[in-house]
């Protein structure tokens, strides 16, 4: 009966040829070909998977081709994970070679917890802007050409870049992407495609990575005791400790891509009380960083 079981599932498996060929597998008709970029990242990777869970089709992308090796083939409601490491210009074919079509794009704007926090001075503001908003802006580029083609689906960006001070380069990042974002909803809409923005404030990995706290204790630790900065320690640490989860933020990507009617604009809060926490703690941030200059 177990040797049964197994061969049946054998043979139902996806084969990674979706179109054309003897054993082609056809995507179910319910499902939507998503492209997602960067899935070698954390949040990506989650967004992929959460999407597959859902029973979507999913090109996972990204330029670490060793992270998105382990990523499933298939998931138990029938999605699918085919992964790309392919430069930029050639994503749209391995999409097109594999599903015949693209019907979402999914664009993860995020940056690692340890190049977060630090003096503006002493950070590589290139690598946050490089990251954070030109390879996403250059993957929507790429793929919403299918898009436009078809006059229907749906760009998602997922904007998890804390506009904080310490992290001065990458509120640049998230301030573009916003920008990005509203001048493509407008441009798109009359040909059909919708345009949302997934924004968390800051993410929270899982353990062992690295968590928003750990950097910016690091940032913290790494200027002189009598750095002027150091007063805004506390309010920073009570905004990152509210960061929200990757499932968190997968699941309001999942909502912005296959709900009905998504607002333009998804906000992802770690818990209800998130908004006075934030109100407080911004605040706060307001009142040390005016100390200071009334005692010069």
């Amino acid at each position: 009966m177990a040797m049964t079981r197994s061969s049946t599932r054998d043979t139902r498996r996806k084969t990674g040829i979706y179109r054309g060929g003897k054993d082609d597998v056809p995507i179910p008709g319910r499902a939507r070909v998503v492209m997602v970029h960067d899935a070698s990242r954390p949040i990506g990777r989650a967004v992929a998977l959460a999407l597959a869970d859902r029973g979507q089709c999913v090109l996972a992308c990204g330029e670490d081709g060793m992270m998105l090796a382990d990523l499933p083939r298939e998931t138990a409601l029938g999605g699918v994970v085919e992964v790309s490491s392919a430069r930029p210009g050639e994503r749209v074919t391995r999409a097109l070679s594999l599903f015949g079509r693209v019907d979402a794009v999914v664009a993860v704007a995020e940056l690692e917890a340890l190049h977060l926090f630090g003096r503006f001075g002493d950070q590589a503001a290139v690598t946050a802007l490089e990251l954070g908003l030109v390879a996403p802006m250059h993957f929507v580029q790429e793929a919403s050409s299918q898009l436009t083609l078809k006059r229907r689906g749906r760009i998602v960006f997922v904007n998890a870049l804390p506009a904080l001070p310490l992290a001065a380069p990458a509120a640049a990042a998230r301030a573009g992407i916003d920008g990005l974002a509203e001048s493509l909803r407008l441009e798109l809409l009359p040909v059909g495609i919708a345009v949302i923005v997934v924004a968390p404030e800051i993410a929270a990995p899982p353990p062992p990575s690295p968590t928003p706290r750990d950097a910016l204790e690091a940032a913290l630790a790494a200027m002189p005791a009598q750095s002027p900065e150091l007063a805004l320690a506390g309010p920073l640490r009570a905004l990152v400790d509210q960061a929200s989860t990757h499932a968190a933020i997968a699941a309001a990507t999942v909502q912005a891509l296959l709900e009905e009617r998504p607002k333009p604009r998804l906000v992802v809060r770690a818990e209800r009380r998130w908004s006075m926490i934030s109100r407080n703690a911004r605040a706060g941030l307001e009142r040390a960083a005016a100390k200071p200059s009334k005692t010069r």
